[in-house]
């Protein structure tokens, strides 16, 4: 389906240009709200029809996952603005900011599910066993892992943690969505009833998710560092010109998926005078912008000049 959309509407735009990227992000999200949205609604009814509160509570999260996709949306389109004169690196962060957001909104849910799960494992009520609730789950399970799998192909299409994230939290909601049908059906085959209980596991899947997602956000937001091997093949790419000895205190600046910068210094031959420093400096930041997808800014130092320091 999202294929089909993509060539509808975004009519094969590059993906890999920022308003590709930006267009194709917000069009994953919008069918995540769609399909929350439809899914809020059979889950809620099927809740009613059984008087499940672990059904119901599962869809209450789903209509939290409606949020997140809206917060998601926004945050793709704003992120996708051009650097200004009040921010001058960029808005690709806002993608970090909107998970930090819907991460608090899952673990807020999480949190009231586990509550009333107590409180029903405390005072448990008599299900009501229904053939179109078993089939509204099944279906819902198919759905979500529907869901997980094209946000996992958006998230290799546009490397943003964003689409990550709601495919890890789409996998999590099928997973609790399959709990909840088991003990339906356990409860229909035994009479055993493990609600509450169930409810319990479903909001433990809904905490561990929101505190993953979290993570994910407030590292890179903090500072995270790069990836070793990042860094490698920057330094092995930038030791590949002629006339370089070393290459020390690479750093890497992440202003969001699109926005890196990268600082580093160039130890070469003494040889060298001003002129070729700077066309060689030149020629290995062009290289660096064009394959690491990056802005590259380098200090050259004379052979030597780091150890006088």
């Amino acid at each position: 389906m999202i294929t089909l959309l993509s060539k509808l509407i975004l009519k094969n735009q590059d993906i890999n240009t920022p308003q590709g990227r930006r267009a194709y992000g917000v069009l994953c999200s919008a069918v995540g709200i769609g399909l929350n949205l439809l899914l809020f609604a059979i889950k809620l009814t099927a809740g009613i029809i059984s008087d499940s509160i672990s059904i119901m509570s599962d869809a209450f999260n789903n209509l939290s996952d409606v949020g997140s996709s809206v917060i998601t949306l926004l945050c793709f389109r704003l992120a996708g603005h051009k650097p200004d004169r009040e921010h001058p690196f960029g808005h690709g962060r806002f993608e970090y900011i909107s998970g930090l957001v819907v991460s608090m909104l899952v673990l807020m849910v999480g949190a009231d599910l586990l509550k009333n799960s107590f409180a029903r494992l405390i005072n448990p009520r008599t299900l009501s066993f229904s053939r179109v609730s078993v089939f509204i789950l099944t279906a819902s399970i198919a759905i979500k892992l529907y869901m997980a799998w094209y946000n996992r192909q958006a998230w290799r299409r546009t490397e943003s943690s964003a689409m990550l994230a709601t495919s890890v939290d789409s996998l999590s909601d099928a997973a609790a969505t399959a709990a909840v049908l088991v003990g339906l059906i356990v409860f229909r085959v035994t009479g055993l009833n493990l609600d509450g209980l169930i409810g319990i596991l479903v909001a433990c899947f809904i905490l561990r998710s929101g505190i993953e997602a979290a993570a994910e956000t407030i590292n890179p937001l903090l500072g995270k560092a790069p990836e070793p091997e990042y860094v490698e093949e920057i330094r092995k790419r930038v030791m590949g010109f002629t006339g370089v000895s070393d290459v020390h205190k690479v750093l890497v600046h992440d202003y969001g998926p699109g926005r890196q910068f990268v600082t580093l210094h160039v130890e070469m031959s003494k040889d060298y005078d001003f002129k070729q420093a700077h066309d060689l400096a030149e020629e290995m930041m062009l290289a660096l912008n064009n394959e690491f997808d990056c802005e590259a800014l380098i200090h050259m130092e004379p052979m030597g000049a780091e150890d006088q320091t």
